[in-house]
């Protein structure tokens, strides 16, 4: 029995695997079915046996992505003892990290997300994520409580706006940041809104200004290409 489960759960990550590594070569669209089992050279009747549809290994994909960023991030941040602050500014910069690193699936991964059609795989993906995300984001900000560094009556609520914010900054600002494909002209707005949120989180924590590492300019770029191709698409 413990060998035909372990075989089992090796065929879905393969699938998994095949699928994620297609959607990002060939684009969702072009990635079918067909195109996943034939690499893998499997039957129609075994994809069918771990998943309904190709949104359905999209969506499992998409939620193992996210569970193997919270056990980095998580891993990064508790890698030895620290204070507070100083995780915070570790979960910041790994979180930052992690996306630059994976830029590669950020570039097919959001036109899918943006999509009017996709927005309820977008609605799991931004509540894993933001869930994810806010958890290990509460536990910081109650150390630092602790700690006398951070003032907050309720880490928790805290730490869901703090993660849920930044989705609303950027709804905020996005008629002006969709107005705009060249990268060199999205970045500095960009910045400028990476600044102000980061900003609200200290004033949020009643910690001192400054204390929090801002973004670097790779991320910055990073963000900036992405959201270029994005208004490219939409424009198209």
């Amino acid at each position: 029995m413990a060998r035909k489960l372990k075989h089992h759960d090796e065929r879905r990550t393969e699938l998994l695997d095949t699928a994620w590594a297609l959607f990002g070569e060939c684009g969702y669209e072009k990635a079918t079915v067909s195109t996943i089992i034939n690499r893998i050279n499997v039957s129609k009747g075994t994809f069918y046996h771990y998943f309904s549809s190709k949104q359905e290994i999209l969506d499992a994909a998409i939620e193992r992505e996210v569970e193997l960023s919270r056990l980095e991030i998580e891993s990064a941040v508790n890698a030895s003892p620290m204070a507070a602050l100083e995780k915070l500014n570790r979960f910041f910069t790994i979180t930052w990290e992690y996306k630059q690193s994976h830029i590669k699936s950020a570039r097919w991964l959001a036109p899918i997300l943006m999509a009017d059609g996709d927005i309820v795989i977008r609605h799991k993906f931004d509540e894993r994520t933001a869930n994810m995300c806010a958890t290990l984001l509460a536990q910081i900000i109650s150390q630092g409580v602790e700690e006398g560094v951070f003032n907050t009556p309720n880490p928790q609520a805290v730490s869901q706006l703090i993660i849920r914010s930044w989705d609303s900054l950027k709804g905020a600002g996005a008629t002006t940041l969709q107005e705009q494909h060249d990268v060199t002209l999205l970045a500095p707005r960009i910045k400028q809104v990476l600044d102000f949120y980061i900003d609200s989180v200290e004033r949020l924590l009643g910690t001192e200004e400054g204390a929090i590492t801002r973004p670097t300019e790779s991320y910055v770029q990073t963000f900036a290409e992405i959201h270029s191709k994005l208004n490219t698409l939409s424009s198209e």
